[in-house]
């Protein structure tokens, strides 16, 4: 189906009338193989397609400018927004092309920031709350800002918030002293784009400390196609990273591993 290059190469499975086969006859026609083969192996795939003038940068950023010359107006979804600075990859994209969106945050103290962070941009909604598989209430698990401020732990320590008590640094030995529980909102993804009257949803951004792929697969697919979805894979297990994967095949993106998370772009922001 369809992948760019993923974290384990490239897809050799795709059916003869998929946009991916076609794509890579051209890529081979255009490197002079002739006729192309309908099937390659993924390391002789991506060579071929690395020397190729197809191959676009393949990096938020590339897309995102893609994405605003191509769309008058962008719409977004953050979950896990934390202060919307550390370590965002969309902050700046929001302020220099004034997307609008939705921007989840759980943490009381994280959601203050966050606010105060994108004072002045228009058009975006804040929800201090979680997504999950069920409305309601749940405990996250997490390290008190305090603890950070103190410098009992490092920075990054702010950003350990989640579902899961043994994912991320929350199930280090010497981590586990200083996590607290906190209980917070819950909604389901479904029920926040209905709440806010969403039509389109054409970037996702996903950092939800292991429960990301849980997330993703509560957007209709058949209702919204987002031309990008960037989603944290560091803190899934093996299995949910093949079914992630498996996912993005079946609803046609092209994808790859940057740093520690998993950019996938659709077909048309492609161009294909």
């Amino acid at each position: 189906m369809a992948r760019f290059f993923a974290i384990n190469g490239m897809n050799p499975r795709a059916s003869p009338g998929s946009k991916i086969l076609r794509l890579r006859r051209r890529v081979l026609t255009q490197q002079g193989t002739h006729p192309a083969p309908t099937s390659v192996g993924d390391k002789d795939l991506f060579q071929v397609w690395k020397k190729s003038s197809l191959m676009p940068p393949f990096n938020l950023k590339f897309f995102a400018d893609k994405l605003h010359r191509m769309q008058s107006t962008v719409f977004f979804v953050q979950i896990g927004a934390m202060d919307g600075k550390t370590h965002d990859p969309i902050y700046d994209l929001v302020r220099s092309y004034g997307w609008r969106g939705i921007l989840v945050e759980p943490m009381k103290d994280h959601f203050e920031k966050l606010k105060r962070n994108y004072a002045g941009c228009e058009g975006l909604i804040f929800e201090n709350l979680a997504i999950s598989e069920h409305a309601g209430t749940n405990i996250m698990y997490r390290i008190p800002t305090q603890t950070v401020h103190d410098k009992k732990l490092p920075e990054w320590g702010l950003q350990a918030s989640s579902f899961f008590p043994d994912r991320n640094a929350l199930g280090w030995d010497d981590i586990k002293p200083h996590v607290i529980q906190e209980t917070v909102t819950c909604l389901r993804l479904p029920d926040l784009l209905e709440k806010h009257h969403v039509q389109d949803v054409h970037v996702l951004q996903l950092d939800a400390e292991g429960y990301d792929y849980r997330i993703l697969r509560q957007l209709d697919f058949t209702r919204f196609k987002p031309y990008v979805i960037n989603l944290e894979i560091v803190n899934m297990t093996r299995s949910e990273l093949g079914h992630c994967k498996q996912f993005l095949d079946k609803h046609q993106y092209l994808y790859s591993k940057t740093g520690y998370d998993l950019l996938a772009i659709s077909l048309p922001l492609m161009g294909l």
